[in-house]
């Protein structure tokens, strides 16, 4: 049994829960269990001072969140600290299978394979922070903007008659 069949037979034998646009899965606030996101799109915020969501993350169909959870658990990591709480909201329909977070560590344990899959996604999550700290480099708003919309059409692009088609669902709010 190879490492993504482990991980695939945890996952797929988790707890499958469906959401709404605008519904929250989850928050930092709680801190036991990881989701895979089979469907859709979820994106990471924090609320400010003021009131304003500032997004800072985006997931994709097949990535885990979050990963500040498996580092704690798995690594005994933690790599934030911080008071702000963090909300994933479901930017379209989605499909999420909740891990506990044990279950996940005990599975690792038995199979040191799947830190391979969850080295993948912490690679990702390193990417997309690069691309964040490149972005604010960038001074003009316009180049700012052409530049995120650039990573979102590489990272969650389709082929269409047109190009390529940004199918992540972008609010003003979220490109801001």
């Amino acid at each position: 049994v190879t490492s993504s069949d482990t991980l695939q037979q945890i996952i797929f034998s988790s707890r499958k829960r469906h959401y709404e646009k605008g519904d929250i899965i989850l928050s930092t606030d709680e801190k036991h269990s990881v989701s895979f996101l089979k469907e859709g799109f979820v994106k990471r915020y924090m609320i400010s001072s003021d009131g304003s969501k500032g997004v800072q993350a985006i997931y994709g169909k097949g990535e885990l969140f979050p990963l500040t959870a498996v580092l704690n658990k798995l690594l005994q990591e933690n790599i934030y600290r911080g008071p702000e709480v963090y909300y994933y909201e479901a930017m379209c329909p989605v499909t999420v299978h909740t891990i506990e977070d044990d279950a996940l560590t005990r599975a690792a344990k038995s199979n040191p394979m799947i830190y391979k899959y969850l080295l993948n996604q912490a690679g990702l999550r390193l990417s997309s922070n690069i691309q964040k700290l490149e972005n604010i480099a960038i001074k003009n708003s316009v180049k700012r903007v052409a530049h995120q919309l650039l990573y979102f059409a590489k990272t969650y692009g389709d082929n269409s008659l047109f190009g390529l088609e940004i199918t992540l669902p972008l609010t003003q709010q979220d490109i801001a």
